[in-house]
């Protein structure tokens, strides 16, 4: 069992690795023992979802993502 505010657990991403027990948008830096963010694009994809979300839906959300050119995870499609 980990004790609290042990995050050696977590292990930093390599290249391509998109399957971690972290956000995708996170990176671990073993070194410093920091948090680092992996992918701007998707951090702003989520600060401008949570200020929309107030006035609008999901699919209309969606819809205004998708046309800002943000896709899945995996840069197949669109967000649906």
């Amino acid at each position: 069992m980990r004790d609290a505010g042990d995050l050696s657990f977590y292990k930093s991403r390599k290249k391509g690795d998109k399957h971690k027990p972290y956000p995708l948008w996170l990176d671990r830096d073993e070194v410093n023992q920091k948090w680092l963010i992996y992918d701007q694009k998707f951090v702003d994809a989520i600060k401008k979802t949570f200020q929309l979300l107030p006035t609008m839906g999901g699919r209309k959300i969606a819809r205004i993502l998708r046309e800002d050119g943000i896709t899945n995870v995996a840069g197949t499609r669109g967000i649906t």
